[in-house]
């Protein structure tokens, strides 16, 4: 494999040196002024893509988990096909169940602390993953290593305490609990939500 070349070093008056003043020609100023209102322009153009993307993002939301699943309860079904077209497969729309919680690691503090409660109080500690972390000096890394057997009796230190659950375990133990029949803290204490779904699914031709 060939050696990578890499620019060599330039010093900072070879880089000053690109950025001397002089005088553009007129066509030198119309170029930039050309390319820089194209630039402009797409800086427009991407806030408007990013805008439409998420509006367009939240009406599939709403379609997929509030009029779809009201439409299809209303109606008496719980699923119901739309032909291929053109390039597009046929596919099967069916409701299903659909379940979600996360305790948000941007939640006030307090707020995670409610929700790591709830759920020790319902015996499901084991759910929570604690970390504990302390900072150490760009000097003190011998002290770092001697600190993961001794944390505080030997130095005295005070280390973080961190806790977390995985958003996906934390929606599998709300469904498994919940199709159990089992206890339940507040949804809106652990970020947990449970409704219904419209799904597409790829029919598949019988054989």
């Amino acid at each position: 494999m060939p050696a990578i070349r890499r620019p060599s070093p330039r010093s900072v008056d070879d880089l000053l040196e690109d950025y001397t003043p002089r005088q553009p020609t007129s066509d030198q100023l119309e170029n930039i002024r050309k390319h820089a209102t194209l630039a402009r322009q797409f800086e427009l153009d991407v806030a408007d893509l990013e805008a439409r993307l998420q509006q367009t993002k939240s009406n599939l939301n709403k379609l997929y988990h509030e009029t779809l699943p009201d439409l299809m309860t209303e109606a008496g079904i719980d699923h119901i096909g739309l032909p291929a077209e053109g390039n597009r497969p046929a596919v099967d729309l069916t409701l299903e169940p659909f379940y979600r919680a996360n305790i948000a690691a941007s939640w006030p503090e307090e707020q995670r602390e409610l929700a790591f409660s709830a759920l020790r109080d319902l015996g499901h500690d084991d759910l929570i993953k604690t970390e504990i972390t302390t900072r150490f000096s760009r000097d003190e890394r011998s002290l770092a290593l001697k600190v993961l057997d001794v944390l505080r009796q030997q130095f005295n230190l005070t280390p973080a305490l961190k806790e977390n659950v995985h958003p996906q375990t934390l929606t599998a133990w709300l469904r498994e609990q919940f199709e159990a029949n089992n206890p339940l803290p507040p949804l809106d204490i652990i970020g947990g939500t449970i409704g219904r779904i419209a799904k597409f699914k790829e029919r598949r031709e019988r054989l």
